[in-house]
């Protein structure tokens, strides 16, 4: 059984960014996770069409309640499960648009045979697999993942004997790569929500190799056309045939229901320009100084940071300037649409801020911006390239950015409309004829 369509993810992770892109079990991971093993537990027990795989930072606070795009699902489609990884915790009952489950007894299952699978398992290719190893500045751990790998393919086979679905969602499937496997074995559809811009540079999804298909899912619901028009048969994630556009659920939803915060729009006020800030993980020690350089020379411009994961505490250490601000109380659809610019370096917020109005400034830091977008997003009024703190400053003082309705023309190519309609026209087509 070939391993190297569930290994590339993680080792790839590994070697641009050195970070595993899989948690490790331990003790203190699972008695953090231990209140959380039996959420929604009685949501098992019932009869199901689909099951919908997903995690709790995929949720978004809209109103009162976090919604995922599992909820749109469930909500047409309502014998669906939805099984949820918390990250690092469920949310309380109350703030779920429809019931969840956790998918914690699954995983720990996963973990238990993992440990059994270890015992016998023989791998092939060894060499090939250490030469991969000598590439990496920590080792990579192959042998825990590929068990793991099994063993999701194991616990899946056991889901789907025992609700026999129509379907399977994903997110994330190139890290639950055994459960898609076992779909595909059964003759199980699964279908994987776009969660973040895809390119040719994401080696997620560049597949120059058709080592084994039955690892990756049989289609894609994208955010846009783009994805459509980008694989073909030099690249075998998915067929361009099976690339369904229906748009993003959450940027959607903040665009229509905005609410200005008072409290940062008073903040705004003391300012001459606005400029919010997609933060990502990985780039922070690169963005942040390049940021805070920037901000040091333009005192008369408020800088929003968004964190993905992280709180105002965590970035003390950059000892940041007074007009670089942060706003807890907000997400980060929130902050783009308060603000006059966007900045990132390549997060998918780049083309969610056109379609919410806004043009990008982009950081090109290592070049990641433009490996990124520049094929799709050629520099202009409303996307423009930063290569250095002082280009990024010169951009911000010129002033020439596209209107809002400039910016809303540009997404469409990226983020079609209407999410809810299109999600059930091609469930109903794939399998409700």
């Amino acid at each position: 059984m070939p391993l190297w369509p569930f290994l590339r993810v993680p080792f790839f992770t590994r070697y641009l960014y050195d970070n595993a892109a899989n948690v490790q079990p331990s003790l203190g991971l699972a008695w953090k996770l231990l209140p959380s093993l039996l959420f929604g537990f009685r949501q098992y027990f019932k009869k199901y069409d689909y099951i919908y795989f997903s995690t709790t930072n995929n949720r978004r606070k809209i109103g009162d309640q976090y919604w995922d795009r599992a909820d749109v699902v469930k909500e047409l489609f309502p014998k669906t499960l939805i099984l949820e990884t918390p990250q690092p915790r469920h949310y309380e009952k109350g703030r779920y648009p429809h019931a969840a489950a956790s998918r914690l007894p699954l995983i720990a299952i996963e973990t238990i045979l993992a440990k059994f699978i270890n015992r016998r398992l023989k791998l092939t290719g060894s060499s090939i697999l250490a030469d991969l190893q000598n590439e990496l500045s920590k080792p990579l751990g192959a042998r825990g993942l590929a068990c793991r790998y099994l063993a999701q393919e194991k616990v899946m086979r056991w889901v789907i004997k025992l609700y026999r679905p129509k379907a399977v969602f994903f997110v994330v499937p190139y890290i639950n790569s055994g459960y898609v496997r076992a779909c595909s074995q059964a003759g199980i559809p699964t279908l994987e929500f776009q969660h973040g811009i895809i390119t040719r540079a994401h080696f997620g999804y560049a597949v120059t190799k058709n080592v084994d298909s039955s690892a990756y899912v049989d289609y894609l619901l994208s955010f846009g056309k783009v994805e459509k028009e980008m694989f073909g048969d030099d690249l075998h994630y998915v067929k361009s045939s099976h690339v369904l556009p229906v748009g993003s659920l959450f940027v959607e939803k903040m665009r229509d229901h905005f609410v200005p915060h008072q409290g940062l729009a008073a903040k705004i006020q003391k300012y001459s320009l606005s400029v919010a800030i997609s933060l990502q993980d990985p780039f922070e020690d690169s963005l942040i100084p390049f940021l805070k350089q920037a901000a040091n020379q333009m005192p008369e411009v408020l800088f929003l940071m968004l964190p993905r994961h992280k709180r105002e505490a965590d970035y003390q250490k950059y000892e940041l300037p007074s007009n670089v601000v942060f706003e807890p109380a907000i997400n980060s659809y929130q902050g783009i649409l308060q603000c006059d610019i966007h900045s990132t370096i390549n997060s998918t917020m780049a083309i969610e801020a056109l379609f919410l109005g806004r043009s990008n400034v982009l950081i090109n830091v290592h070049n990641y911006a433009k490996d990124y977008f520049l094929a799709d997003l050629p520099e202009s009024d409303i996307n423009h390239y930063a290569d250095s703190p002082e280009g990024y400053v010169q951009i911000l003082k010129d002033k020439h950015f596209g209107t809002p309705e400039e910016c809303v023309a540009m997404s469409e190519r990226f983020i079609a409309s209407d999410f809810k309609t299109k999600v059930q026209d091609a469930v109903h087509f794939l399998f409700e004829r």
